[in-house]
């Protein structure tokens, strides 16, 4: 170590060595010191982030005004949906009993007549039926000879 302390003192001194060992002279007091921003600085500068604050705060309250404006038009615009559709639905529902009412009654007025044929060929062919003995009473009676 001692031989370390020797070769420290032979060694020239650079201008950082002088710098450091070497305290600055003091500044003359009408100048003051930077020690931070001044009442005027500060005041303004809280006047600037209460305004950035304001603007932002403003952003985020129009934000959340469209939001919530869109997804009340998007609920009302489902529930027209919602609603179209159950119209719909009943549209097609009373439309769909019509057209069945209509085939029910069709199929009636079918077998109405094909009821009636059938009754009526089955009467002809039947000798004994009333229809057919009056018209064999008819054939028979003069008068009605006489007005043919």
């Amino acid at each position: 170590p001692e031989a370390e302390a020797g070769a420290d003192a032979a060694a020239p001194k650079t201008t950082a060595d002088v710098s450091a060992a070497e305290p600055e002279p003091a500044q003359p007091a009408s100048a003051p010191e930077a020690e931070g921003p001044t009442p005027e600085e500060l005041a303004a500068q809280e006047a600037a982030a209460t305004k950035v604050q304001t603007a932002q705060r403003g952003k985020k309250a129009r934000m959340t005004f469209h939001e919530r404006k869109e997804q009340r038009r998007r609920k009302l615009e489902e529930q027209r949906q919602a609603a179209a559709m159950r119209v719909q639905a009943a549209s097609r529902g009373a439309k769909a009993r019509q057209a069945q009412k209509a085939k029910v009654q069709e199929n009636q007025l079918a077998a109405s007549k094909i009821q009636a044929r059938f009754k009526g060929r089955k009467e002809r062919l039947n000798p004994m039926a009333e229809s057919n003995v009056r018209r064999e009473r008819l054939k028979l009676d003069p008068e009605v000879q006489a007005r043919q």
